[in-house]
C-alpha cells in the first residue's frame, strides 16, 4: 500500500510538470487534412491479416536472432510492440517511413523489414529515415554499447539486408522537422522525447510530412493517464496531454489506443501502449 501511494504522489506531480511545461508553449496551428482516417476495424483486420501473419512466421525467427534484444532493461519497443509495427507497416502498405526515436534499434529492424516485403510487392525503393537525438551507430559511445548489446542498429540491418534503404539522422526531433522539405512520409512513428511540449509541437510537424492518407503512429500512450499494466503502475502522461490540447484547440484529430494485441507484449500481458493518430 505504502509503495502504490508512492507511486501516485510521483505520478501526481510527473503529470502537474508536465502540464506546467505545456503551458509554456504558444498555441500551434494544427492542420489534419493529410492524415488518414482510421477506423479500430481497420486496425483489427490488420491484426488479423493471414497473409501477414505467414510472412511474419516467415520472418520471425530471423528478425529474433538478429535482433536478439530482450524486453526490459534496454528500454526497446517489446517484441510485441514490434510484431505490431511489423503488421502495421504491411497493412498501411507503408513504402516511406519516418521514425523519431531510433535508440537501440529494435522498431526500426522491424520497421524495415516489413519495408523490404512492401518493396517486393510494389516494385518500388522504399525509405526510411530514423532519427535520434545521439549518434546511434557510434562504436564507443551509442545507446547499443551501454546496454552491452552485440550489435549496433545498422549492423541489424545489413544483418537483414534492409540497409540500402535507410537513413539514421542525429538531431533532435524540434530541429529536424520544421527543416525537413516535405517529404509526403506514409506513416510517421513518434517514439521519441514523450515529453508533453515536445509530442504537442511534433503532431503538427509531422502532419506537415504526410502524404495524402497518411498514419501517424505514437508509443507510450496512456489512455487518461491510467496505468496499462497492474504489475507496473507507471505512466508516461506526455502524448496524452499533448494529444487532450490538441484536440481541446480545435485539432481535427483523435487518438486509437491498440489496447490489447492479439499476441503476448510485456509483463506477461497483450496489452500495448501504440495508437494510431486518426483524422476526426
Amino acid at each position: 500500500m505504502l509503495e502504490r501511494i508512492r507511486i501516485y504522489r510521483e505520478t501526481w506531480q510527473y503529470i502537474r510538470s508536465e502540464k506546467r511545461d505545456l503551458n509554456t508553449i504558444s498555441q500551434l496551428a494544427c492542420d489534419s487534412r493529410s492524415l488518414r482516417k482510421v477506423t479500430e476495424s481497420e486496425i483489427e483486420a490488420i491484426f488479423r491479416n493471414l497473409a501477414i501473419d505467414q510472412e511474419w512466421n516467415q520472418i520471425a525467427g530471423t528478425l529474433n536472432r538478429v535482433c536478439n534484444i530482450a524486453d526490459g532493461a534496454t528500454g526497446a519497443v517489446n517484441p510485441g510492440d514490434r510484431r505490431a509495427l511489423y503488421y502495421l507497416i504491411r497493412g498501411f502498405h507503408a513504402g516511406n517511413v519516418l521514425e523519431i526515436g531510433t535508440h537501440v534499434g529494435a522498431s526500426t529492424l522491424h520497421i524495415a523489414a516489413a519495408m523490404a516485403r512492401e518493396k517486393l510487392d510494389r516494385q518500388e525503393i522504399p525509405s526510411l529515415v530514423s532519427v535520434d537525438i545521439e549518434d546511434v551507430n557510434d562504436e564507443s559511445q551509442g545507446p547499443w554499447r551501454r546496454f552491452g548489446l552485440d550489435h549496433s542498429p545498422i549492423a541489424m540491418l545489413h544483418n537483414m539486408d534492409c540497409a540500402d534503404f535507410v537513413r539514421f539522422i542525429a538531431q533532435k526531433s524540434l530541429d529536424f522537422l520544421p527543416k525537413e522539405p516535405v517529404q509526403n512520409y506514409d506513416l510517421i512513428f513518434l517514439d521519441g522525447s514523450h515529453a508533453a511540449s515536445v509530442v504537442y509541437q511534433e503532431i503538427p510537424l509531422a502532419l506537415r510530412l504526410l502524404a495524402g492518407n497518411g498514419v501517424i503512429l505514437l508509443h507510450d500512450f496512456y489512455p487518461r493517464n491510467k496505468p496499462l499494466w497492474s504489475l507496473n503502475r507507471r505512466i508516461i502522461p506526455g502524448p496524452w496531454i499533448a494529444t487532450e490540447r490538441l484536440r481541446a484547440e480545435g485539432a481535427r484529430i483523435r487518438v486509437i489506443p491498440l489496447g490489447a494485441l492479439p499476441w503476448p507484449s510485456k509483463l506477461g500481458s497483450n496489452v500495448t501502449s501504440l495508437a494510431v493518430l486518426t483524422k476526426e
